[in-house]
Protein backbone atom coordinates (compact mmCIF):
# COMPACT_ATOMS: atom_id res chain seq x y z
CA UNK A 1 0.00 0.00 0.00
CA UNK A 2 1.48 3.33 -1.12
CA UNK A 3 2.41 5.93 1.20
CA UNK A 4 0.02 8.29 -1.05
CA UNK A 5 -3.21 5.74 0.13
CA UNK A 6 -2.09 5.99 3.77
CA UNK A 7 -2.04 8.99 3.80
CA UNK A 8 -5.97 9.50 1.72
CA UNK A 9 -7.51 7.53 4.60
CA UNK A 10 -5.75 9.36 7.08
CA UNK A 11 -6.90 12.32 5.68
CA UNK A 12 -10.45 11.33 5.01
CA UNK A 13 -10.51 10.03 8.84
CA UNK A 14 -9.66 13.82 10.16
CA UNK A 15 -12.29 15.11 8.61
CA UNK A 16 -14.68 12.16 9.67
CA UNK A 17 -13.74 12.65 13.25
CA UNK A 18 -13.57 16.02 13.30
CA UNK A 19 -16.73 16.78 11.55
CA UNK A 20 -18.54 14.29 14.04
CA UNK A 21 -19.65 11.98 11.24
CA UNK A 22 -17.81 8.75 13.69
CA UNK A 23 -19.90 9.88 16.74
CA UNK A 24 -19.17 11.91 19.25
CA UNK A 25 -15.90 12.68 22.26
CA UNK A 26 -16.12 8.88 24.03
CA UNK A 27 -17.90 7.19 21.34
CA UNK A 28 -16.08 3.97 20.49
CA UNK A 29 -14.14 4.22 17.21
CA UNK A 30 -14.26 1.50 14.35
CA UNK A 31 -12.16 -1.50 14.49
CA UNK A 32 -8.77 -1.68 12.44
CA UNK A 33 -10.67 -4.83 10.77
CA UNK A 34 -13.70 -2.79 10.18
CA UNK A 35 -11.58 0.05 8.80
CA UNK A 36 -9.46 -2.50 6.66
CA UNK A 37 -12.59 -3.41 4.76
CA UNK A 38 -13.82 -0.40 4.36
CA UNK A 39 -11.15 0.90 2.54
CA UNK A 40 -9.68 -1.62 1.31
CA UNK A 41 -6.71 -1.32 2.80
CA UNK A 42 -4.69 -4.09 4.69
CA UNK A 43 -4.70 -4.11 8.39
CA UNK A 44 -0.93 -3.05 8.56
CA UNK A 45 -1.74 0.53 6.97
CA UNK A 46 -4.80 0.60 8.44
CA UNK A 47 -2.49 0.59 12.15
CA UNK A 48 -0.65 3.06 10.94
CA UNK A 49 -3.12 5.75 10.25
CA UNK A 50 -4.64 4.57 14.06
CA UNK A 51 -1.08 5.60 15.18
CA UNK A 52 -0.93 8.62 13.42
CA UNK A 53 -5.14 9.84 14.76
CA UNK A 54 -3.55 8.92 18.47
CA UNK A 55 -0.28 11.17 17.98
CA UNK A 56 -3.00 14.14 16.72
CA UNK A 57 -4.75 13.32 20.00
CA UNK A 58 -8.04 12.35 17.86
CA UNK A 59 -8.53 8.75 19.26
CA UNK A 60 -6.95 7.20 22.59
CA UNK A 61 -7.21 3.65 23.53
CA UNK A 62 -9.75 2.53 25.12
CA UNK A 63 -8.98 -1.35 26.32
CA UNK A 64 -8.21 -3.37 23.60
CA UNK A 65 -10.49 -0.93 21.16
CA UNK A 66 -9.98 2.55 20.75
CA UNK A 67 -12.20 5.64 21.42
CA UNK A 68 -12.66 9.27 19.99
CA UNK A 69 -11.63 11.67 22.21
CA UNK A 70 -13.12 14.93 20.87
CA UNK A 71 -15.23 15.76 17.80
CA UNK A 72 -13.79 19.21 18.01
CA UNK A 73 -10.39 20.60 16.17
CA UNK A 74 -7.74 20.98 19.13
CA UNK A 75 -6.52 24.41 18.62
CA UNK A 76 -3.07 25.35 20.08
CA UNK A 77 -3.15 27.16 23.61
CA UNK A 78 1.31 27.23 24.31
CA UNK A 79 4.23 27.09 21.63
CA UNK A 80 7.82 27.59 21.95
CA UNK A 81 9.83 29.75 20.15
CA UNK A 82 13.55 29.32 19.91
CA UNK A 83 15.68 32.39 18.10
CA UNK A 84 19.12 32.50 17.60
CA UNK A 85 20.17 35.81 19.50
CA UNK A 86 17.85 37.79 21.87
CA UNK A 87 19.43 40.83 21.48
CA UNK A 88 19.11 41.12 17.93
CA UNK A 89 16.57 43.19 16.12
CA UNK A 90 15.42 41.13 13.80
CA UNK A 91 14.66 37.97 16.16
CA UNK A 92 13.03 40.66 18.69
CA UNK A 93 10.63 41.56 16.53
CA UNK A 94 9.70 38.74 14.77
CA UNK A 95 8.90 37.69 18.90
CA UNK A 96 7.19 41.07 19.64
CA UNK A 97 4.70 39.86 16.14
CA UNK A 98 4.53 36.19 17.94
CA UNK A 99 3.38 37.27 20.93
CA UNK A 100 1.08 39.67 19.24
CA UNK A 101 -0.85 37.63 17.46
CA UNK A 102 -0.42 34.82 19.92
CA UNK A 103 -2.61 37.22 22.12
CA UNK A 104 -5.20 37.42 19.60
CA UNK A 105 -5.44 33.62 19.08
CA UNK A 106 -4.97 33.08 22.84
CA UNK A 107 -1.48 31.13 22.56
CA UNK A 108 0.83 31.45 25.17
CA UNK A 109 4.47 32.11 23.36
CA UNK A 110 7.19 31.08 25.64
CA UNK A 111 10.53 32.33 23.91
CA UNK A 112 14.14 31.77 24.52
CA UNK A 113 17.46 32.89 22.57
CA UNK A 114 20.07 29.54 22.00
CA UNK A 115 22.80 32.19 21.12
CA UNK A 116 23.78 29.61 18.78
CA UNK A 117 24.66 27.03 21.20
CA UNK A 118 23.85 23.15 20.43
CA UNK A 119 23.67 22.34 24.02
CA UNK A 120 21.77 25.58 25.14
CA UNK A 121 19.11 24.54 22.07
CA UNK A 122 18.92 20.93 23.96
CA UNK A 123 18.16 22.73 27.23
CA UNK A 124 15.68 25.01 25.64
CA UNK A 125 13.76 21.84 24.04
CA UNK A 126 13.98 20.29 26.81
CA UNK A 127 12.02 22.83 29.02
CA UNK A 128 9.23 23.67 26.07
CA UNK A 129 8.52 20.09 26.45
CA UNK A 130 8.11 20.03 30.00
CA UNK A 131 6.33 23.10 29.94
CA UNK A 132 3.44 20.82 27.50
CA UNK A 133 4.41 22.91 24.59
CA UNK A 134 2.02 22.23 21.65
CA UNK A 135 4.28 23.40 18.97
CA UNK A 136 7.68 24.52 18.59
CA UNK A 137 8.77 27.82 15.79
CA UNK A 138 12.82 27.40 15.17
CA UNK A 139 14.05 30.45 14.03
CA UNK A 140 17.45 29.16 12.58
CA UNK A 141 20.93 31.25 12.19
CA UNK A 142 23.42 28.76 12.41
CA UNK A 143 22.57 24.46 12.48
CA UNK A 144 22.12 24.84 16.20
CA UNK A 145 19.14 22.69 16.98
CA UNK A 146 20.88 18.75 16.69
CA UNK A 147 17.18 17.45 17.92
CA UNK A 148 13.69 17.69 18.49
CA UNK A 149 11.22 16.31 20.04
CA UNK A 150 9.32 13.95 18.15
CA UNK A 151 6.31 14.28 18.89
CA UNK A 152 5.77 17.69 19.35
CA UNK A 153 4.96 19.68 16.11
CA UNK A 154 8.15 21.86 14.38
CA UNK A 155 7.87 24.54 11.81
CA UNK A 156 11.15 26.97 10.66
CA UNK A 157 10.40 30.17 10.24
CA UNK A 158 12.32 32.75 8.35
CA UNK A 159 15.31 30.07 6.99
CA UNK A 160 15.19 26.72 6.15
CA UNK A 161 17.16 24.51 8.87
CA UNK A 162 19.70 22.46 7.22
CA UNK A 163 19.59 19.77 9.46
CA UNK A 164 15.89 19.07 9.80
CA UNK A 165 13.26 18.46 6.74
CA UNK A 166 10.83 20.76 8.68
CA UNK A 167 7.57 22.83 6.91
CA UNK A 168 8.49 26.76 6.73
CA UNK A 169 7.56 29.79 6.36
CA UNK A 170 9.63 32.34 4.80
CA UNK A 171 10.51 35.46 2.37
CA UNK A 172 10.65 34.51 -0.84
CA UNK A 173 14.19 35.74 -0.77
CA UNK A 174 15.45 35.05 -4.42
CA UNK A 175 12.60 37.77 -4.75
CA UNK A 176 14.42 40.15 -2.79
CA UNK A 177 17.46 39.74 -4.61
CA UNK A 178 15.91 40.77 -7.50
CA UNK A 179 14.30 43.69 -6.26
CA UNK A 180 17.54 45.25 -5.07
CA UNK A 181 19.52 44.39 -8.11
CA UNK A 182 16.47 46.02 -10.51
CA UNK A 183 16.22 49.03 -7.68
CA UNK A 184 19.93 49.70 -8.07
CA UNK A 185 20.22 49.22 -11.82
CA UNK A 186 17.38 51.49 -11.99
CA UNK A 187 19.42 54.45 -10.38
CA UNK A 188 22.30 54.36 -12.50
CA UNK A 189 24.22 51.60 -11.10
CA UNK A 190 27.15 49.73 -13.09
CA UNK A 191 29.42 48.03 -10.41
CA UNK A 192 27.52 46.12 -8.16
CA UNK A 193 28.73 44.21 -4.68
CA UNK A 194 27.04 41.84 -2.32
CA UNK A 195 28.43 42.11 1.80
CA UNK A 196 26.63 38.82 3.60
CA UNK A 197 27.12 37.07 6.79
CA UNK A 198 29.30 34.05 6.90
CA UNK A 199 26.94 32.26 9.04
CA UNK A 200 24.02 32.39 6.84
CA UNK A 201 23.00 28.61 6.30
CA UNK A 202 21.19 29.38 2.66
CA UNK A 203 21.99 32.77 0.73
CA UNK A 204 18.79 32.83 -1.56
CA UNK A 205 19.20 36.59 -1.39
CA UNK A 206 22.39 36.68 -3.23
CA UNK A 207 21.21 34.10 -5.86
CA UNK A 208 18.37 36.72 -6.84
CA UNK A 209 21.01 39.82 -6.76
CA UNK A 210 23.26 38.23 -9.27
CA UNK A 211 20.55 36.13 -11.46
CA UNK A 212 19.01 39.84 -11.41
CA UNK A 213 22.27 41.13 -12.67
CA UNK A 214 23.13 38.94 -14.84
CA UNK A 215 19.63 39.14 -16.76
CA UNK A 216 20.25 42.39 -17.41
CA UNK A 217 24.12 41.90 -18.43
CA UNK A 218 25.99 42.84 -15.23
CA UNK A 219 28.40 40.51 -13.43
CA UNK A 220 29.63 40.38 -9.60
CA UNK A 221 32.77 38.50 -9.51
CA UNK A 222 33.90 36.92 -6.70
CA UNK A 223 35.63 40.01 -5.16
CA UNK A 224 33.24 41.85 -5.19
CA UNK A 225 30.89 39.31 -2.49
CA UNK A 226 32.08 40.34 0.96
CA UNK A 227 31.85 37.69 3.46
CA UNK A 228 31.70 39.16 7.09
CA UNK A 229 32.78 37.74 10.31
CA UNK A 230 32.29 38.90 13.70
CA UNK A 231 35.19 40.18 14.59
CA UNK A 232 35.65 42.42 11.28
CA UNK A 233 36.31 46.55 11.86
CA UNK A 234 34.85 49.10 9.90
CA UNK A 235 38.44 49.76 8.59
CA UNK A 236 38.26 46.22 7.19
CA UNK A 237 35.28 47.48 5.31
CA UNK A 238 36.59 50.64 3.76
CA UNK A 239 39.63 48.15 2.78
CA UNK A 240 37.78 45.93 0.75
CA UNK A 241 36.00 49.02 -1.49
CA UNK A 242 39.47 50.82 -1.49
CA UNK A 243 40.31 47.84 -2.92
CA UNK A 244 37.73 46.69 -5.37
CA UNK A 245 35.63 50.06 -6.41
CA UNK A 246 36.35 50.94 -9.50
CA UNK A 247 33.33 52.34 -11.40
CA UNK A 248 31.25 54.83 -9.84
CA UNK A 249 28.34 54.71 -9.01
CA UNK A 250 27.99 51.43 -7.14
CA UNK A 251 25.14 49.38 -5.83
CA UNK A 252 25.96 47.20 -2.68
CA UNK A 253 23.66 45.29 -1.34
CA UNK A 254 23.54 43.76 1.94
CA UNK A 255 22.26 40.51 3.44
CA UNK A 256 20.53 42.33 6.45
CA UNK A 257 19.76 46.06 7.80
CA UNK A 258 22.99 45.95 10.44
CA UNK A 259 25.54 45.10 7.57
CA UNK A 260 24.67 47.97 5.37
CA UNK A 261 24.92 50.37 8.60
CA UNK A 262 28.38 49.22 8.59
CA UNK A 263 28.90 49.61 5.05
CA UNK A 264 27.08 53.35 5.47
CA UNK A 265 29.65 53.86 8.41
CA UNK A 266 32.73 52.92 5.57
CA UNK A 267 31.80 55.02 3.62
CA UNK A 268 32.88 58.18 5.56
CA UNK A 269 36.58 56.82 5.99
CA UNK A 270 36.68 56.45 2.02
CA UNK A 271 35.08 60.20 1.82
CA UNK A 272 32.58 58.34 -0.67
CA UNK A 273 28.97 59.92 -0.76
CA UNK A 274 25.94 57.79 0.07
CA UNK A 275 23.94 57.39 -2.26
CA UNK A 276 25.69 59.28 -5.49
CA UNK A 277 28.94 57.20 -5.40
CA UNK A 278 27.79 54.41 -3.38
CA UNK A 279 23.85 53.07 -3.19
CA UNK A 280 22.73 50.99 -0.34
CA UNK A 281 20.21 48.66 0.18
CA UNK A 282 19.69 46.42 3.23
CA UNK A 283 16.91 43.62 4.08
CA UNK A 284 14.64 43.50 7.25
CA UNK A 285 13.30 47.03 7.53
CA UNK A 286 14.21 47.61 11.31
CA UNK A 287 13.14 50.58 12.65
CA UNK A 288 16.64 51.82 12.79
CA UNK A 289 17.04 52.45 9.51
CA UNK A 290 15.07 55.70 9.22
CA UNK A 291 17.72 57.11 12.18
CA UNK A 292 20.91 56.59 9.83
CA UNK A 293 22.01 59.13 7.60
CA UNK A 294 21.38 58.96 5.20
CA UNK A 295 18.13 56.50 5.97
CA UNK A 296 18.51 53.09 4.47
CA UNK A 297 16.66 51.38 2.10
CA UNK A 298 15.95 48.23 2.82
CA UNK A 299 13.55 44.97 1.44
CA UNK A 300 11.05 44.73 4.21
CA UNK A 301 10.51 41.59 6.14
CA UNK A 302 6.14 40.95 6.74
CA UNK A 303 7.48 39.99 10.30
CA UNK A 304 3.63 39.64 11.16
CA UNK A 305 2.50 37.75 8.76
CA UNK A 306 5.80 35.16 9.28
CA UNK A 307 4.47 34.59 12.81
CA UNK A 308 0.72 34.11 11.62
CA UNK A 309 1.79 31.77 9.11
CA UNK A 310 3.94 29.52 11.33
CA UNK A 311 0.76 29.49 13.82
CA UNK A 312 -1.45 28.17 11.16
CA UNK A 313 0.34 25.40 10.23
CA UNK A 314 0.63 24.52 13.47
CA UNK A 315 -2.96 24.63 13.87
CA UNK A 316 -3.49 22.07 11.01
CA UNK A 317 -0.80 19.78 12.18
CA UNK A 318 -2.85 19.89 15.09
CA UNK A 319 -5.95 19.33 13.69
CA UNK A 320 -4.37 15.97 12.50
CA UNK A 321 -3.76 17.21 8.84
CA UNK A 322 -0.45 16.19 7.10
CA UNK A 323 1.31 19.37 5.97
CA UNK A 324 4.79 17.55 4.83
CA UNK A 325 7.32 20.08 4.16
CA UNK A 326 5.54 22.53 3.04
CA UNK A 327 7.14 26.08 2.01
CA UNK A 328 5.31 28.72 2.39
CA UNK A 329 6.87 31.93 0.65
CA UNK A 330 6.13 35.26 1.36
CA UNK A 331 6.55 38.35 -1.29
CA UNK A 332 9.27 40.64 0.02
CA UNK A 333 8.71 45.01 -0.84
CA UNK A 334 11.38 47.42 -1.16
CA UNK A 335 11.15 50.46 1.25
CA UNK A 336 12.87 53.52 -0.82
CA UNK A 337 14.71 55.86 1.30
CA UNK A 338 17.53 58.29 0.63
CA UNK A 339 20.68 55.81 0.68
CA UNK A 340 19.52 54.40 -2.56
CA UNK A 341 18.02 57.39 -4.24
CA UNK A 342 20.87 58.78 -7.00
CA UNK A 343 20.53 61.94 -8.19
CA UNK A 344 20.53 62.26 -12.17
CA UNK A 345 22.70 65.31 -13.93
Amino acid sequence: MSVTKQNDIFKQLVVEITGGTLGNAGDAFPTVRNLSESFGASPVTIQKVVHRLCDAGLIVRDGRGMKIVSAKKKELRRIGVIVSQLDNPFYSRLLNEFEREGEERGIEILSAGCADDPERSRRILQMFRENQTEGICICPNKSNVKSIPGAIPVVCVGNRSSLHNLPVVEVDNIRAGEIAAEHLIAQGCRDFFYVNEGTAIFDDRMKGFILALERRGFKVPQSHILKVGHEMQGNEFADFFKKNLSKLPAGVFCFHDLLAMRVLRATHFLSLKVPNDIAVVGVDNLPICTETLPPLSSIAYPFRKLAAGALDILNEIRSGKDVGLRRTLLEPQLVIRQSSIIKKG
